[in-house]
């Protein structure tokens, strides 16, 4: 049996073995002490002892208590394990059991246990016997310590067969890697505590154009780019800290110039803990930081762009959103992060819209469109926006680009300047027939008054008692009834001769309702809704009534099977903007006559041409299409303006504006609608 109690050699572990035995007799002592210091304390002190049984017990050498007489008190789980036993058989054995037979074992013993008394410590290794006779060779660290009135040797046990085969397994392992090491790509050096090179692999050789020989033994700061030195010094600090890794960004000097290096540092720790050496695995990655300054700058340019931008992966998930989007939509960009675009589409036929869109830019091209698309907050709308591929350096696409814009401003401009152009051109149109209608009216009334004359004067003599004056009374009738549209002519012109006085239109209401009552049929209702605080107008009284006789016969036409008849006023004061909805009107303050009915509507092409003379949807036996042409009339020529608002099955609404007299009476003015 080979023995030997003196100290193991350098390099064998015995260091570490007595650090465990330090550990272990601390620990003790410890436990020791808080058993004194806590003995009132029953419960703190089984949870002490409760800790450093889970200490013991959890260790990772075999470790035994026992007496100086060689009768074991306690041991952990580990020694239990490498000698086979179970506790209460260990607890049953001495020392001298666990050493193989024959003298050699014994005289090992008795020198140790001598030892033990001269000293209080022994290291050594042996060769020990396992339960089942198996031999295991080990390394032991013992202590003697006194606790309480009884001396104690705490004993480590360490087998060497397992860390003889690690140091085995570890060569071996260190020939795979220094193979490996040396054909990587990737750059690895070993340097000392003041960054003196100890390895360098050939790519680190290559990167800098310089051999091993003109390295080892160098520092690697000098290649350090001046700038970087002390962030370089500061962040190597963490490798003397746990978990003794750190890694590092620096430029440094290579053949082809200044280029970026990242480095994953490790300390090679000693058997005290110390930092002996650093190991350092780096990479070029110029091209990677200059990739990423290019990204972040263009993503600082989508950021600070107006227009909303969204990034998609070519699953369609969203990967950026810049800071227009969660203005424009209301959601925060995680909320918006990994899902598709399509939740914010509130299109009706939005499925065949993705379609047309997937087919469309996975095909490569870009594609482009109007669509309404709903907020966070449930409101909508419209939406330009453009999609387009992204494409890498071997032209596969890698992601989707969509720019969109908030264009419903501009939409409802355009609508708005359409209208007032539709209205431009109504009004001239209506204004060119009101010429030629009032020129041709004033043709035909000269050529009636003679025949008006002549007939009068016929019929006031003998030949209009008897049947002879029929055929001329048939002729004056015809006359007056030419009259009387010669007359409606007129006053769409705006030919005709009015008698302006200061009007109260809620008073002309009020005493033309009995005839309005009898105007129309008895199913339908008329209904007065006047402001009492109305400022007064200037106006002809008698075509006012025109007006809303026109109108209610219009309305009761509309009405077959009846409904109600509405009539209402308003104060308005119209600002630049409001008034730029009507034609031609000033700013300042209106009465607004509001006629409504709940009549069967009228679609945008009866609308457009409502006002022309001679339009009319009653067929030629109903009526002379001159009813509203002479409303448009009457209006204009008193300085104001008539719109329609219609829709099929949804009734009829004529607003009509006329200039209110300031400082005629108290009212509320209301802004215009």
């Amino acid at each position: 049996m080979a023995v030997s109690d003196d100290p193991p050699k350098p390099g064998s572990g015995d260091q570490k073995l007595e650090g465990h035995m330090v550990e272990l007799q601390q620990t003790i002592e410890r436990l020791r002490m808080e058993i004194e210091e806590l003995k009132d304390s029953s419960q703190t002190l089984a949870g002490r002892e409760a800790k450093y049984r889970a200490l013991f017990e959890q260790a990772g050498d075999g470790l035994l208590v026992h007496d100086v007489d060689g009768n074991i008190l306690e041991v952990n789980r580990e020694l239990c394990a490498l000698f086979g036993y179970t506790r209460e058989e260990a607890l049953r054995l001495k020392i001298l059991d666990t050493y193989p037979p024959g003298k050699d074992s014994l005289d090992l013993y008795y020198r140790i246990q001598r030892r033990l008394i001269d000293e209080g410590q022994a290291n050594f290794t042996a060769e020990f016997v396992t339960k089942t006779g198996a031999r295991i060779s080990g390394e032991i660290s013992s202590r003697v310590s006194l606790t309480g009135d009884r001396k104690l040797v705490y004993t480590v046990f360490r087998d060497i067969a397992d860390r003889r085969r690690a140091e085995e397994a570890l060569e071996e392992s260190e020939s795979h890697y220094r193979l490996l090491v040396e054909n990587m790509t990737d750059l690895v050096v070993k340097v000392d505590r003041e960054g003196r090179f100890l390895f360098v692999s050939p790519s680190y050789c290559v990167l800098f154009g310089k051999t091993q020989e003109e390295l080892l033994g160098k520092t690697f700061m000098p290649l350090v780019h001046e700038e970087d030195r002390e962030p370089t010094a500061k962040a190597m600090e963490g490798l003397y800290r746990p978990p003794h890794c750190v890694c590092v960004e620096q430029r440094a000097m290579t053949r082809d110039g200044w280029r970026w290096l990242a480095w994953s540092d490790t300390a090679v720790l000693g058997d005290h803990g110390e930092v002996d050496a650093i190991i350092g695995v780096g990479r070029d990655v110029t091209e990677q930081r200059e990739a990423e300054e290019q990204s972040r700058f263009l993503s600082t340019v989508a950021q600070q762009a107006t227009d909303s931008i969204i990034v998609t992966d070519t699953a369609f998930r969203i990967t950026f959103v810049n800071q227009a989007v969660t203005r424009l939509y209301g959601y925060s960009t995680e909320e918006m992060m990994g899902r598709t675009p399509d939740f914010l589409n509130a299109e009706p036929d939005a499925p065949r819209i993705q379609q047309e869109l997937y087919d469309t830019i996975t095909s490569g091209e870009t594609y482009q469109r109007e669509s309404v698309n709903r907020r966070k907050d449930g409101t909508t709308f419209v939406c330009e926006f453009k999609v387009s591929p992204m494409f890498d350096s071997d032209g596969k696409v890698v992601s989707y680009v969509s720019a969109q814009r908030d264009i419903t401003e501009r939409k409802r401009s355009e609508a708005e300047r359409l209208q007032l152009r539709e209205q431009l051109l109504q009004a001239q149109k209506l204004e060119s027939v009101g010429r030629l209608a009032g020129g041709v009216a004033h043709d035909l009334n000269n050529l009636l008054a003679p025949i008006l004359g002549y007939s009068d004067l016929l019929l006031e003599g003998p030949a209009g008692a008897d049947a002879a004056g029929e055929p001329v009374r048939e002729i004056r009738k015809a006359a007056v009834r030419a009259r009387d549209l010669v007359r409606q002519l007129l006053a769409f012109g705006r030919k005709q001769t009015l008698a302006f006085k200061r009007l109260d239109v809620n008073a002309l209401l009020r005493g033309f309702q009995d005839l309005l009552r009898r105007a129309v049929r008895e199913d339908i209702a008329i209904d007065l809704a006047l402001d009492p605080g109305l400022p007064s107008v200037k106006g002809d009284a008698g075509q006012l009534e025109q007006v809303v006789l026109n109108l209610a016969v219009n309305a009761q036409d509309a009405m077959p099977e009846g409904g109600v008849l509405a009539f209402a006023t308003e104060g308005l004061e119209l600002d630049p903007d409001g008034a730029e909805k009507y034609d031609g009107l000033p700013a300042g303050p209106y009465v607004q006559l509001l006629v409504k009915d709940t009549g069967s509507g009228m679609d945008e092409d009866t609308r457009a041409h409502l006002f022309e003379p001679f339009y009319t949807t009653k067929g030629i036996e109903a009526g002379t299409g001159l009813g509203l042409a002479m409303v448009y009339g009457i209006v204009k020529q008193h300085g104001g303006d008539v719109v329609v608002e219609s829709e099929p099955g949804r009734g009829t609404t004529f607003r009509i504006l006329l200039p209110a007299e300031r400082g005629l009476g108290t009212w509320d003015a209301h802004p215009a609608r």
